[in-house]
Protein backbone atom coordinates (compact mmCIF):
# COMPACT_ATOMS: atom_id res chain seq x y z
CA UNK A 1 0.00 0.00 0.00
CA UNK A 2 1.35 3.46 -0.96
CA UNK A 3 1.32 5.95 1.91
CA UNK A 4 1.22 9.61 0.91
CA UNK A 5 3.12 11.86 3.36
CA UNK A 6 1.17 14.82 4.77
CA UNK A 7 1.53 18.13 2.94
CA UNK A 8 2.43 19.92 6.16
CA UNK A 9 5.01 18.21 8.35
CA UNK A 10 8.01 19.01 10.53
CA UNK A 11 10.27 17.57 7.81
CA UNK A 12 8.85 19.57 4.93
CA UNK A 13 11.19 20.67 2.14
CA UNK A 14 12.33 24.29 2.11
CA UNK A 15 9.79 26.62 0.51
CA UNK A 16 10.28 27.59 -3.11
CA UNK A 17 10.51 31.37 -3.21
CA UNK A 18 8.53 32.39 -6.27
CA UNK A 19 9.61 36.03 -5.75
CA UNK A 20 13.20 35.12 -6.63
CA UNK A 21 11.95 33.66 -9.93
CA UNK A 22 10.57 37.05 -10.97
CA UNK A 23 7.31 35.77 -12.44
CA UNK A 24 4.90 32.92 -11.97
CA UNK A 25 2.58 32.31 -14.90
CA UNK A 26 -0.88 31.10 -13.90
CA UNK A 27 -2.80 30.61 -17.18
CA UNK A 28 -6.04 29.44 -15.63
CA UNK A 29 -9.62 30.57 -15.90
CA UNK A 30 -10.52 28.81 -12.66
CA UNK A 31 -10.58 30.20 -9.11
CA UNK A 32 -7.89 29.27 -6.60
CA UNK A 33 -7.14 29.90 -2.92
CA UNK A 34 -4.45 32.00 -1.26
CA UNK A 35 -3.93 30.73 2.28
CA UNK A 36 -2.09 32.85 4.85
CA UNK A 37 -0.48 30.59 7.46
CA UNK A 38 1.80 30.62 10.48
CA UNK A 39 4.27 27.72 10.46
CA UNK A 40 6.57 26.72 13.31
CA UNK A 41 10.11 27.68 12.30
CA UNK A 42 12.26 24.60 11.71
CA UNK A 43 15.39 25.91 13.41
CA UNK A 44 13.99 28.38 15.98
CA UNK A 45 12.11 27.00 18.98
CA UNK A 46 8.64 28.42 19.63
CA UNK A 47 8.84 30.90 16.75
CA UNK A 48 6.48 31.00 13.80
CA UNK A 49 7.01 32.21 10.25
CA UNK A 50 4.25 33.84 8.21
CA UNK A 51 3.87 32.14 4.84
CA UNK A 52 1.50 32.12 1.88
CA UNK A 53 0.23 28.99 0.16
CA UNK A 54 -1.23 29.26 -3.34
CA UNK A 55 -3.65 26.35 -3.60
CA UNK A 56 -5.05 25.46 -7.01
CA UNK A 57 -7.89 23.08 -6.08
CA UNK A 58 -10.60 22.69 -3.48
CA UNK A 59 -9.46 19.11 -2.76
CA UNK A 60 -5.95 20.36 -1.94
CA UNK A 61 -7.44 23.05 0.29
CA UNK A 62 -9.50 20.45 2.21
CA UNK A 63 -6.32 18.42 2.74
CA UNK A 64 -4.50 21.47 4.10
CA UNK A 65 -7.44 22.41 6.37
CA UNK A 66 -7.28 18.91 7.84
CA UNK A 67 -3.63 19.35 8.80
CA UNK A 68 -3.99 22.41 11.02
CA UNK A 69 -2.09 21.73 14.25
CA UNK A 70 0.22 23.25 16.87
CA UNK A 71 2.93 23.68 14.22
CA UNK A 72 0.67 24.92 11.41
CA UNK A 73 -2.08 27.54 11.83
CA UNK A 74 -4.30 29.02 9.14
CA UNK A 75 -4.66 32.79 9.56
CA UNK A 76 -6.95 33.59 6.63
CA UNK A 77 -7.99 32.41 3.19
CA UNK A 78 -8.65 34.48 0.08
CA UNK A 79 -10.71 33.11 -2.78
CA UNK A 80 -9.04 34.34 -5.98
CA UNK A 81 -11.77 34.58 -8.60
CA UNK A 82 -11.62 35.38 -12.33
CA UNK A 83 -13.58 38.33 -13.70
CA UNK A 84 -16.21 36.24 -15.50
CA UNK A 85 -17.03 34.57 -12.18
CA UNK A 86 -17.06 37.61 -9.85
CA UNK A 87 -18.69 39.93 -12.40
CA UNK A 88 -15.97 42.61 -12.30
CA UNK A 89 -14.18 41.65 -15.51
CA UNK A 90 -10.88 41.15 -13.68
CA UNK A 91 -9.30 38.82 -11.12
CA UNK A 92 -10.07 39.58 -7.45
CA UNK A 93 -8.78 38.39 -4.08
CA UNK A 94 -11.93 37.95 -2.00
CA UNK A 95 -11.62 37.33 1.73
CA UNK A 96 -13.37 34.09 2.68
CA UNK A 97 -15.77 34.22 5.61
CA UNK A 98 -16.87 30.59 5.41
CA UNK A 99 -16.48 27.47 3.27
CA UNK A 100 -19.19 24.83 3.35
CA UNK A 101 -18.57 21.47 1.72
CA UNK A 102 -21.61 20.55 -0.37
CA UNK A 103 -21.79 16.91 -1.45
CA UNK A 104 -24.23 14.49 -3.03
CA UNK A 105 -24.88 10.76 -2.65
CA UNK A 106 -22.55 10.06 -5.58
CA UNK A 107 -19.53 11.25 -3.61
CA UNK A 108 -19.02 14.50 -5.51
CA UNK A 109 -18.39 17.68 -3.54
CA UNK A 110 -18.07 21.38 -4.31
CA UNK A 111 -17.33 24.36 -2.08
CA UNK A 112 -19.88 26.99 -1.15
CA UNK A 113 -17.70 30.04 -0.49
CA UNK A 114 -19.10 33.01 1.40
CA UNK A 115 -16.88 36.07 0.84
CA UNK A 116 -16.52 39.39 2.69
CA UNK A 117 -19.04 41.34 0.62
CA UNK A 118 -21.65 38.67 1.48
CA UNK A 119 -21.66 37.08 -1.98
CA UNK A 120 -21.82 33.29 -2.08
CA UNK A 121 -20.06 31.23 -4.74
CA UNK A 122 -21.20 27.65 -5.36
CA UNK A 123 -18.67 25.70 -7.37
CA UNK A 124 -17.82 27.92 -10.32
CA UNK A 125 -20.84 30.23 -10.13
CA UNK A 126 -22.92 32.49 -7.94
CA UNK A 127 -26.01 30.36 -8.65
CA UNK A 128 -27.47 27.60 -6.44
CA UNK A 129 -26.57 24.01 -7.34
CA UNK A 130 -29.65 21.86 -6.70
CA UNK A 131 -28.18 18.33 -6.72
CA UNK A 132 -25.77 18.94 -3.79
CA UNK A 133 -27.63 18.66 -0.49
CA UNK A 134 -25.28 17.36 2.23
CA UNK A 135 -23.58 20.34 3.89
CA UNK A 136 -20.68 20.61 6.34
CA UNK A 137 -18.75 23.77 7.32
CA UNK A 138 -15.02 23.12 6.74
CA UNK A 139 -13.66 26.63 7.42
CA UNK A 140 -14.89 29.70 9.23
CA UNK A 141 -12.81 32.88 9.32
CA UNK A 142 -11.57 33.73 12.82
CA UNK A 143 -13.64 36.58 14.29
CA UNK A 144 -12.36 40.12 14.22
CA UNK A 145 -10.34 39.68 11.01
CA UNK A 146 -12.73 40.65 8.25
CA UNK A 147 -11.17 42.49 5.36
CA UNK A 148 -12.56 43.81 2.12
CA UNK A 149 -11.99 42.28 -1.28
CA UNK A 150 -8.95 43.51 -3.21
CA UNK A 151 -8.74 43.55 -6.97
CA UNK A 152 -5.69 42.14 -8.69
Amino acid sequence: MHHKPPFISANRPPPQDFLSQGTVWHPSRFPWFQVSVKVLAQHRLNQFDDQILMVSTYDQLKEILGQESKIFKIRSIDYVTPGYMNGSGQWQFESLIEITDMSNDGGWSIPRCKVADRRIYRGLSLEPVAEFWHERVVYRQPTGRKKKSNRM
